[in-house]
């Protein structure tokens, strides 16, 4: 893992927020993929709140199509 896959999911979660919206099922799993790369680096707190905001943004889209 490397600052380069770092920036590379971050870039695609910006894009994703930009062009979709914070409720969007793909925010939501770039956010997660971040997130998972963040806790492979050890980055312990940082994982765990895109984490949590992932898990929230998955929970509003799944209420809204009930």
């Amino acid at each position: 893992m490397t600052a380069a896959r770092v920036a590379a999911w971050q870039a695609a979660r910006a894009l994703h927020q930009q062009l979709l919206g914070d409720d969007h099922p793909h925010t939501a799993w770039s956010m997660n993929r971040l997130a998972d790369t963040l806790y492979m680096l050890g980055e312990y707190p940082a994982a765990r709140d895109l984490h949590e905001r992932a898990r929230a943004s998955s929970s509003a889209v799944l209420r809204r199509s009930e």
